[in-house]
């Protein structure tokens, strides 16, 4: 529960150890990930305090009261990127608004190799490691995975989506969706035709990491949230806007 203190709220924090604001410039200040809830400090869990009075909200490690911050996710266009990055740069964390137009082969449920987690190679007899070569059945792993192509209108990149965000896009993780192709006697490409079907045309926001080599763009989804469209104001509006041009 939150606790209403002068001019802050507070969550979990003693009035004997509250600091007064002297002290809190003087500690020191540790930046931690967007996806993060431990300090790196001591791996104690982060009290958020919200200052009420124009001040930025900060949080406050509970055991060392050490001042966290979190990294920013810089918004980007596409073409932005483009110009910006090289296959010998970093990766470099970003947030990109855009639209999926593709759902590339290898997405959906996918077999991968338990000694190196990259995806198989399948043969008419043999599954292929492409760093292990032939694999025995007990040395394959199931993932739910999405390879797709990202559009903003000023350029397009490859989007890559882990186990875990695919499976929020799915709402079922990768057990649920074994036991459903099981149940259903259905083909594991159903999986991938279900992404296309809730991706496809959908706008988005992505937060991720991104890369360049000499294919191009590839952005590592950390974070995906959907865009409702209001498709009939969406309309008005472009009529609207045909209409004025055409003056």
């Amino acid at each position: 529960m939150y606790e209403r203190s002068g001019n802050m709220v507070s969550t979990n924090v003693n009035k004997k150890e509250e600091k007064t604001e002297a002290e809190k410039q003087e500690i020191p200040t540790v930046t931690i990930s967007e996806t993060g809830s431990y300090s790196a400090c001591c791996d104690e869990e982060i009290t958020k305090i919200e200052y009420s009075d124009d001040q930025d909200s900060v949080e406050i490690c509970s055991m060392c009261h050490r001042k966290t911050t979190k990294e920013e996710w810089n918004h980007h266009t596409i073409s932005q990127l483009a110009k910006k990055m090289n296959p010998e740069d970093d990766k470099l964390r970003v947030k990109v608004d855009a639209v999926i137009i593709d759902i590339k082969s290898g997405s959906g449920l996918v077999k991968r190799c338990k000694k190196c987690d990259k995806v198989v190679r399948e043969t008419f007899q043999n599954t292929i490691c492409p760093q292990h070569g032939d694999l025995e059945s007990d040395e394959i792993d199931m993932i739910l995975r999405t390879k797709a192509i990202l559009d903003d209108g000023t350029g397009a990149l490859s989007l890559i989506m882990g186990e875990e965000e695919t499976g929020r896009i799915l709402r079922k993780d990768t057990i649920e969706v074994i036991k459903i192709l099981k149940k259903t006697q259905k083909p594991p490409e159903t999986v991938r035709r279900e992404l296309e079907e809730k991706l496809i045309a959908q706008p988005i926001t992505v937060k991720g990491f991104v890369t360049a080599d000499d294919y191009g763009l590839t952005l590592e989804a950390v974070e995906i949230k959907t865009k409702n469209i209001d498709v009939g104001k969406e309309a008005k509006t472009l009529l609207e806007e045909v209409k004025t041009t055409s003056h």
